[in-house]
């Protein structure tokens, strides 16, 4: 997995009004935590971790004064309008050891299913994964050109690093390519003239 390292600074604050401030000077305030070590608070450019969030970045070198840790990110807290991040924590990790994140699905080609008039479902963006920190990738490729409609890919068919497994089922659906809209409301439609003349004769039997 491709790491991105973020620079930052060590919080002295961590009540609101210290964090109020920091948020004001274009900071994000942060934890790191984990491997039996204490809790490290510290704070990251607003503009540097929008950009890793937005490459896809979950796995992040963080530089600290005197430290450098490894850190993987659990949450991240947004405002009410999901736009300024508010809030990041980070579980401290090592590179050596199997660790489960998720990375995102980038598919490529358009489903013939889709040309004739099918609707792509992609039902999982990102995809778990549980591998060495070093043998994940920073994303998976699925190529989705020849899929017809009511076809799709399932988490067995997507090709992994050697070391690293899906956390998934192996045949749960990651896409698809559904029929048109209507289709299957209008199959009923079309059944009622034939059942109504099957009904016909059984009627005049009747009489």
């Amino acid at each position: 997995m491709k790491r991105v390292t973020l620079k930052g600074l060590l919080r002295e604050g961590t009540g609101a009004r210290a964090v109020s401030r920091i948020r004001g000077e274009g900071w994000v305030p942060a934890n790191l935590y984990g491997h039996g070590e204490g809790n490290v608070h510290f704070q990251l450019r607003e503009t540097e971790v929008a950009k890793a969030l937005e490459q896809g970045h979950h796995m992040i070198t963080l530089e600290l004064p005197g430290s450098q840790d490894h850190g993987l990110l659990k949450e991240v807290q947004y405002d009410h309008l999901g736009e300024r991040i508010l809030h990041l924590d980070f579980a401290r990790i090592s590179l050596d050891e199997v660790i489960e994140t998720s990375v995102p699905l980038h598919v490529h080609g358009t489903p013939k299913g889709v040309t004739t008039g099918g609707i792509l479902d992609i039902l999982h963006h990102e995809i778990p994964l549980r591998g060495k920190v070093l043998e994940l990738p920073e994303f998976l490729e699925v190529e989705i050109g020849e899929l017809l409609i009511n076809q799709g890919i399932r988490a067995r068919q997507i090709a992994l690093p050697p070391g690293v497994a899906i956390a998934l089922e192996p045949e749960e659906p990651v896409l698809m390519v559904h029929p048109p809209k209507g289709i299957e409301e209008e199959k009923p439609a079309a059944e009622a003239p034939a059942a109504a003349e099957a009904a016909a004769p059984a009627e005049e039997s009747a009489e």
